[in-house]
């Protein structure tokens, strides 16, 4: 079979769910073409749209299937990476034993924050350096003991750099720029969830205006339409001055993590929130009021509410 060809419907079957995952004769029925093969990519990409529409029908059953498949899309970029001896390494080395030392990410932060202060006090200041854990040099530890919070800092050659240091080759590798996570995958074992689409864009903090916005997409299901509806809305940040002078610093960060986590559940979309702008504040505490704000400030930017989520 040639990559771009399919031969029958057989092989064009199995390009479809090796992108969505097994599918019942009841939606293969419904999507299988009604015209001869051979097949090629816009025929592949055609019913996966049609696919995707109906398996949305299913609800809450599709979107979990989906978490899991980007799952195991990032496990096996990460593997291909050939870096889990590197990794286990790391741990031998700082843990005494190549399994993940920790069962949860709080305990991976609790650990960040009490290394961090044991290799300071050892640490002569001009070896001192920063840790860039998150985008954007964002705070990335909290010590839940004080309520305190601040960035993290480590000694050069210590274990936090050279954590940081696998979490960048693992962020290079696989397009997914977000250091913490990976922190949280070398510590705990567990494989992050890579948003199957994520929006980036600059805005100037002094004019609110967006000078651009750039958009990646790492999961097939995700359609033409919603691409073109999340252009639309994206625009108004680059054309509607009007709107974009309403939105505060506030508005403009939810905006920016709604469109970076389309396809995450919204309590994934919230601890991923806590984890970039800890605090005390209501939309940290409860999920409800970080869902409203978001959908607030997604209405200040549209000029009409945001209900629906862009993808199935």
């Amino acid at each position: 079979m040639d990559q771009n060809k399919f031969d029958n419907k057989g092989e064009l079957r199995h390009a479809l769910e090796q992108r969505l995952g097994p599918l019942s004769e009841k939606i293969w029925e419904q999507v299988c073409p009604g015209w001869s093969p051979p097949y090629d990519e816009a025929d592949l990409d055609e019913i996966t749209e049609k696919a995707v529409e109906l398996l949305a029908s299913s609800g809450e059953a599709y979107k979990t299937r989906s978490l899991d498949w980007l799952k195991e899309r990032a496990k096996r970029l990460i593997d291909e990476l050939d870096l889990n001896r590197k990794i286990e390494t790391f741990r031998e080395e700082v843990f005494g034993s190549s399994q993940p030392p920790f069962e949860t990410p709080a305990d991976a932060d609790a650990w960040i924050g009490k290394r961090s202060e044991e290799e300071l006090t050892l640490c002569a200041e001009s070896e001192i350096i920063e840790i860039p854990w998150l985008p954007l040099d964002r705070v990335s530890w909290v010590d839940k003991s004080s309520g305190t919070f601040g960035p993290i800092s480590g000694c050069r050659g210590g274990a936090l750099e050279r954590l940081k240091d696998l979490c960048e080759e693992l962020t290079e590798g696989i397009g997914y720029d977000d250091s913490r996570e990976m922190a949280i995958f070398i510590l705990t074992g567990n494989y992050p969830i890579i948003p199957p689409i994520s929006v980036k864009w600059d805005v100037t903090s002094k004019s609110k205006f967006a000078r651009s916005f750039s958009i990646t997409v790492r999961a097939p299901w995700i359609t033409n339409n919603a691409l073109l509806e999340i252009i639309k809305r994206l625009k108004a940040l680059l054309w509607d001055a009007q709107r974009a002078l309403k939105l505060s610093d506030r508005d403009k960060r939810l905006i920016e993590h709604y469109y970076s986590t389309l396809g995450l559940t919204w309590e994934e979309r919230h601890r991923r929130w806590n984890d970039k702008y800890p605090g005390t504040a209501a939309i940290n505490k409860n999920l409800d009021t970080f869902r409203i704000a978001c959908q607030r400030a997604l209405k200040k930017l549209s000029g009409r509410e945001e209900t629906e989520e862009l993808w199935p």
